[in-house]
């Protein structure tokens, strides 16, 4: 039986993620980090072995933002806009 590892984020658009972090960061370096952090979280779940990465991320429209961080390196990974199905055939 396959695995799978989902990870739900929002795409890193300026003033949507990091926004606790207004006074010490600028609109333009949340996004930055953020990135940094989903890299960190993508290395994390490669280590899973032979496991299929789903990303759920909001709004629908971030495919192109959300598959920045990773490219296309990684043929595991399935994007998907938060509240849409997976189709089985990713997860087997």
């Amino acid at each position: 039986m396959r695995q799978a590892v989902a990870v739900a984020a929002k795409a890193p658009q300026p003033g949507r993620v990091k926004t606790r972090l207004v006074p010490d960061l600028t609109p333009e370096d949340r996004p930055i980090l953020f990135i940094c952090f989903l890299r960190d979280t993508f290395v994390l779940v490669e280590s899973v072995p032979g496991a299929n990465v789903v990303i759920s991320y909001q709004p629908p429209t971030a495919e192109s933002q959300m598959r920045e961080p990773f490219g296309d390196r990684h043929p595991r990974y399935t994007t998907i806009p938060n509240g849409h199905e997976l189709p089985p055939s990713n997860l087997i």
